[in-house]
C-alpha cells in the first residue's frame, strides 16, 4: 500500500478532499516519525477531524464537542479501514518520493 493509497482511504471513508492528497504524502514523508503525528483532513468530521499514528498504525478522531452519531458511524468504518494499514507497510514507499 502506498502513500497515496492510504489518502484514498481517507476520501472513501472520511471525505477527505482529493486535492489533498500531495500535501498529506509530503507531510507524511517529513513527519512520519514525529510523535505525535496527527494530519488534519477535515472531511466528515470538519475542522477537528485528524489523522494519528498510534503505536505504528493509523488512527482518526475529530473533536469530542462535534460529535454526533453520524459521525461516530462514519469514524468507526473509517478506523476500521485505517486499522488494515501499519506505517511499516507505507514507509518504504516514501523513500521513493522526491
Amino acid at each position: 500500500m502506498t502513500p497515496g493509497d492510504l489518502w484514498d482511504i481517507l476520501i472513501v471513508y472520511g471525505d477527505a478532499s482529493a486535492h489533498d492528497r500531495l500535501q498529506f504524502v509530503t507531510y507524511l514523508k517529513e513527519h512520519q516519525a514525529r510523535h505525535p503525528f496527527e494530519f488534519r483532513f477535515c472531511g466528515h468530521f470538519g475542522f477537528g477531524g485528524k489523522l494519528r499514528i498510534v503505536e505504528g498504525k493509523f488512527k482518526a478522531d475529530y473533536y469530542p464537542e462535534d460529535r454526533t452519531s453520524d459521525r461516530d458511524a462514519w469514524l468507526k468504518v473509517l478506523n476500521e479501514k485505517l486499522g488494515e494499514v501499519s506505517l511499516a507497510e507505507i514507509a518504504p514507499h516514501l523513500k521513493e518520493i522526491a
